[in-house]
């Protein structure tokens, strides 16, 4: 297995954001989640621009000047303080067949890298998620239990070798959405109004979603959201009837519409009109390759489904121009619960 070696990448510089975003662009849509992740750490402007941001951290499995994105075996992680969640790609993934042993032999060398970092630095990287419960769906986790870390969407070619080092890989569907299909209309009925979501909205909104998060996450998102009121009650005590937002990796979720407004076509009419506001070539035209194209990234919209989730994904498969993709895993893991990997780290620990 080879001993891999994280490289952090200083996204501060235009350099090495520029040379970040050359790197992964190719890999698209594969590696869309690393560059949203990337992107949306700060408000998005028409330019591709540096990532000054201390909440987001990046890191290569090789120095990034030296990656060739079109033949090389390569690795690349971000690390989310907003979201304490890793996000990783290897290059191997825009490739078709099975994964070769060498590459998952790399993946491998990369995550355990991964962990030994997580070991070394704890709690910085501890995830604020816990296993579910009964429902499955993920919970606070509790100050006195084991450190452990989630690695988001990680793609299938890499769920049986990361299978021994993971306490469990919960499964999405990745849909996408490809550059140029955003400006599809939606037909929004008279009875209803688009506006975005308030502060007064996000109670609301999280009382419906299966993963807790705090309403500081939901508040930085309210530029990026859609949401459906009944026309003449758009007031802030008036509660929206339809939602969704994009997430701080890019990706559309938090799709809601309340029981009692289901059948009326809203959830498409959210889809629709978000992706629309993310197109940042609305009624602009062609742009040129500096400019920030919007969705995502790269113009690309996507969004994950659980697997078990099966009224989501007949949704997904009959909106617009959405396409059915590959499976993707949230993948949790504990922090030195490899006794193998915990003794090469010696006594290096720092906190």
């Amino acid at each position: 297995m080879p001993d891999i070696q994280l490289i952090e990448v200083v996204l501060a510089s235009q350099d090495g954001f520029s040379a970040f975003v050359d790197v992964l662009s190719p890999h698209a849509p594969f590696s869309l989640h690393i560059l949203g992740g990337i992107l949306n750490s700060r408000e998005r402007t028409g330019k591709l621009e540096v990532c000054d941001s201390p909440g987001v951290t990046a890191w290569t499995s090789k120095p990034l000047t030296t990656i060739d994105s079109s033949s090389d075996l390569f690795s690349v992680l971000i690390f989310s303080s907003l979201t304490h969640q890793f996000h990783f790609f290897c290059s191997a993934e825009s490739l078709t067949g099975p994964p070769t042993k060498d590459a998952e032999a790399h993946v491998l060398g990369t995550i355990r890298a991964v962990l030994r970092l997580a070991y070394i630095q704890a709690p910085r990287y501890d995830s604020v998620l816990r296993l579910g419960g009964d429902t499955d769906a993920p919970t606070e986790r509790m100050g006195d239990e084991p450190p452990m870390i989630i690695i988001a969407a990680v793609h299938e070619k890499w769920t049986s070798c990361l299978r021994p080092l993971a306490v469990a890989q919960y499964a999405s569907v990745r849909y996408v959405l490809p550059p140029g299909h955003s400006k599809d209309t939606s037909n929004l009925s008279h009875e209803w109004t688009l506006s975005t979501l308030q502060e007064s909205d996000i109670d609301a909104v999280r009382s419906t979603s299966h993963i807790p998060r705090p309403k500081e996450y939901f508040l930085s998102r309210s530029a990026y959201t859609v949401c459906i009121r009944k026309k003449g009650e758009e007031s802030a005590s008036q509660k929206p009837i339809a939602w969704a937002l994009m997430h701080a990796d890019g990706s559309i979720g938090a799709l809601y519409v309340n029981a009692e407004y289901r059948g009326k076509g809203l959830a498409q009419v959210v889809v629709k009109e978000l992706t629309k506001k993310l197109d940042f070539t609305e009624g602009v035209g062609a742009s040129s390759v500096d400019d920030d194209i919007g969705g995502g990234a790269l113009g690309w919209n996507w969004t994950d489904v659980d697997l078990l989730n099966e009224k989501a994904m007949a949704f997904f498969d009959s909106v617009g121009s959405w396409e059915r993709g590959w499976l993707s895993h949230w993948t949790y893991m504990n922090v030195g619960s490899d006794t193998g990997l915990l003794n090469s780290f010696g006594d290096s620990r720092q906190c």
